[in-house]
């Protein structure tokens, strides 16, 4: 499926793209563990999350899709625990994408450095 969405989409047919099944149809995955310093008293537990995201720059909404599909289900494992979420988000500093993981926003924020790692 997303193959013929690509070929759709670079023939000029973007009508016939639709973005949910495009997303539907990527098989990413998030990974995650439950850490915490062994032997140490006091020791919090925290959850790491890595996810690589598609490169789907020409679809802003596909990205938000699967970033957002990726920390909501990261929220679910930690809960109340701290989180720590990293991984190729294949997203620019100026995008909805970016500002969602770094502000919990889909509006970038004028105060964003024009260029850092992605």
């Amino acid at each position: 499926k997303g193959a013929r969405a690509d070929e759709s989409r670079e023939q000029g047919n973007v009508e016939t793209w639709d973005v949910i099944t495009e997303v539907q149809s990527r098989h990413n995955r998030v990974l995650c563990m439950l850490l915490q310093q062994k032997g140490t008293l006091g020791a919090y537990p925290f959850w790491v999350g890595t996810y690589h995201a598609p490169c789907q720059y020409w679809s802003p909404t596909a990205m938000v899709l699967h970033l957002s599909a990726a920390l909501q289900y990261l929220q679910r494992q930690a809960k109340d625990t701290a989180l720590v979420f990293c991984g190729d988000f294949n997203v620019q500093p100026d995008v909805p994408a970016y500002a969602l993981v770094t502000q919990r926003s889909l509006i970038p924020s004028p105060s964003q450095p024009e260029s850092s790692p992605s």
